[in-house]
């Protein structure tokens, strides 16, 4: 049975919160991200994006106001929202995502009004199901079948939601701009340099270094597809 509740003194380093600050931190529902990559949607509210200043609040925004995540409404305050997703506040038409900081942290930054239906998306596995079509799975949850099977493990699939039409393929080699989501250097945008097996070498404004190629994620060919920082 999954607990309601984690002592703050325990949550993953990837929260960035106070520890001693309170004993205890609402939990999210168990969801397509891993633990460290998510938060419950009411502590996002109050510790990152900090649009309420209690739990009992953003109770009360969720159920009489339209929030979205990835724009579908949700109404749960335990609801999951993890790396890459969008939250969307209809009364105020301000749009927030959560990606990762230099330190590993995730934080919640406001993106511009043509970037909320927006969302990059990583492809960790691939099925073949019935009739020969391929199943595409995502690092988010997200199932995608598509008939030409014309995509690898690691690329991005930019998706338009809250449907899943793709809208652009990203794909995992030489040249293409990259975001590390774990390791030593996580959070570091750079060139994807070299592909050597498991390694990868990535090249930004300061340096040249070797990383795992399970750490890259995809995000564009010249320029970043979506913002990393506050508009």
């Amino acid at each position: 049975m999954t607990k309601n509740h984690l002592k703050r003194i325990a949550v993953p380093k990837t929260w960035k919160l106070e520890r001693k600050q309170n004993r205890y931190i609402t939990r999210a529902y168990p969801g397509a991200h891993q633990l460290g990559y998510a938060l419950a949607l009411s502590v996002v509210m109050r510790n990152l994006i900090k649009c309420v200043k209690t739990r009992k609040e953003a109770k009360y925004v969720l159920t009489n106001t339209q929030v979205l995540i990835d724009g579908s409404r949700v109404q749960d305050d335990k609801t999951p929202v993890g790396f890459m997703d969008v939250i969307t506040f209809t009364q105020t038409n301000e749009s927030f995502r959560l990606v990762l900081d230099t330190f590993g942290c995730l934080k919640a930054i406001a993106i511009k009004p043509e970037e909320k239906k927006k969302k990059p998306s990583r492809i960790f596995g691939k099925t073949i199901v019935a009739r020969k079509k391929t199943q595409l799975n995502m690092d988010d949850g997200r199932n995608i079948f598509v008939d030409k099977d014309e995509y690898k493990v690691g690329d991005t699939l930019v998706l338009e939601i809250p449907g899943q039409k793709i809208s652009e393929r990203l794909p995992l080699e030489k040249g293409m701009l990259i975001y590390l989501v774990a390791g030593k250097h996580i959070g570091a945008v750079g060139k994807l340099a070299d592909i050597s097996g498991t390694k990868i070498t990535v090249k930004t404004d300061k340096e040249n270094f070797e990383t795992l190629k399970e750490y890259a994620f995809v995000i564009g060919k010249e320029k970043p597809c979506i913002a990393l920082e506050s508009k």
